[in-house]
């Protein structure tokens, strides 16, 4: 048990390496390319594919203009490392900035200096798991969020700007916390250790050992850890 216990409290984890940040110039986009690592899997689980979403700097609000910035993860996993005791999957992120859409995007970028520069500020969500709030509502287990604060001097190219980077994590790695009521449907029973069944004859001899099998009912969430257990003992007869 304690070994499944620390290898669940490692999963589901992700964080992204400020570090790790470059700025490009393609043809016609500018690039932000950095690094998110994605902890491995459990026993049992295939490989987090996290999700990317671009929104203002709130994390939240979504781009008015389509197709602006982008983000992507098309080549997958670059390589695997080990961080603070924890072995993580590499997956490069590439930020694509269409630069003739960014006079459109007022609620991202503005001219400053009567032109001479521009602030673009935008912010880069990667998101693994899903649990299922209600019918109408999901949220991610783990998400990390990238702010991007930059500064283009416009008569360069993209890959001159200068920028802060600030990344906001929720996992286990470190940064702030996103809290989330969830109902996963948890349930627990006397159950065969070896097996993990259900054991139908729930009655318990004094000093007799036993079992107890906690389980729930989403298939990406891992139960770390069980602070309290009550038992509550019928009637004698």
């Amino acid at each position: 048990m304690g070994e499944y216990l620390d290898s669940a409290s490692k999963a589901h984890q992700i964080t992204a390496d400020a570090g790790s940040v470059t700025f490009s110039q393609g043809e016609r986009d500018g690039e932000i390319e950095f690094d998110v690592r994605v902890s491995k899997p459990v026993a049992g689980e295939t490989a987090h594919i996290p999700k990317f979403s671009v929104y203002l700097l709130d994390c939240e609000t979504p781009i008015e203009t389509e197709g602006v910035v982008t983000a992507t993860n098309d080549d997958g996993i670059a390589r695997s490392e080990q961080f603070e005791g924890t072995e993580y999957d590499v997956r490069p992120v590439v930020v694509d900035v269409d630069v003739t859409k960014l006079s459109q995007a007022t609620d991202i970028f503005q001219y400053l200096n009567d032109g001479s520069q521009g602030e673009l500020k935008i912010c880069v969500k990667a998101e693994i798991g899903t649990i299922i709030i209600d019918a109408n509502t999901e949220s991610s287990i783990s998400f990390v969020n990238v702010m991007f604060y930059i500064l283009l001097n416009m008569s360069k190219d993209f890959s001159n700007a200068s920028y802060t980077v600030t990344v906001e994590e929720s996992s286990a790695v470190g940064g702030t916390q996103q809290d989330v009521n969830v109902e996963y449907g948890l349930s627990a029973c006397p159950c065969n250790a070896e097996t993990k069944d259900c054991d139908s004859d729930t009655k318990v001899n004094q000093n007799d050992p036993f079992a107890i099998c906690i389980k729930t009912t989403s298939t990406d969430v891992i139960i770390k850890g069980l602070p309290v257990l009550n038992f509550v003992q019928d009637s004698l007869s």
